[in-house]
């Protein structure tokens, strides 16, 4: 399995990680999609697989087009901390969006990604430490939860196009 270390692609993290076709194109249905989620909430988020010797890895991210990213560097392919293991893997199994206890990571959000019962994966919210206080973006942070909710649900992204042109529409043009 050398061919899976050090990995900065996406398709090949996910090709190398243990789930099923289907899961995978979920997980790809989900990363193409997810940018709403992440300008709406001010957000950065992390897809995290396992990466087949106890922890996870860094599958795919986004950065907001609204807001400064948490992460200025490019983590695809890097492994998360092992502190964040417990947490991620009790995430891997919720239906509920988790927070941790830990202060260290207070600004971070996670849900699992499933697909038709498998738990494919993790998705993080990291929110910048900066308040968002204004109408307009309390709207945005608001319907950006609602989104990443529905996620473990599989009511995200959406299984039928929503919208023919897609990828279109920006955020900061507004609601």
């Amino acid at each position: 399995m050398d061919e899976c270390r050090n990995l900065k692609d996406p398709e090949r993290i996910l090709s190398c990680s243990k789930m099923s076709e289907g899961a995978r194109h979920f997980l790809h249905s989900l990363i193409a999609d997810w940018g709403i989620i992440a300008d709406l909430g001010y957000c950065d988020l992390q897809l995290a697989v396992k990466d087949g010797e106890g922890g996870f890895i860094c599958a795919a991210q986004v950065r907001p087009a609204t807001a400064p990213s948490c992460f200025p560097e490019d983590v695809v392919g890097q492994k998360f901390p092992p502190s964040l293991s417990p947490f991620l893997s009790q995430a891997l199994g919720s239906k509920c969006p988790l927070c941790p206890v830990n202060p260290q990571f207070k600004t971070l959000s996670a849900v699992s990604a499933n697909w038709e019962g498998e738990a494919a994966g993790v998705v993080l919210q990291r929110s910048y430490p900066a308040p968002h206080t204004g109408r307009y973006e309390q709207m945005g942070i608001n319907a950006a939860w609602k989104l990443f909710s529905m996620i473990p649900f599989g009511q995200f992204p959406y299984k039928v196009p929503v919208n023919t042109q897609r990828h279109n529409a920006h955020v900061p043009d507004g609601f």
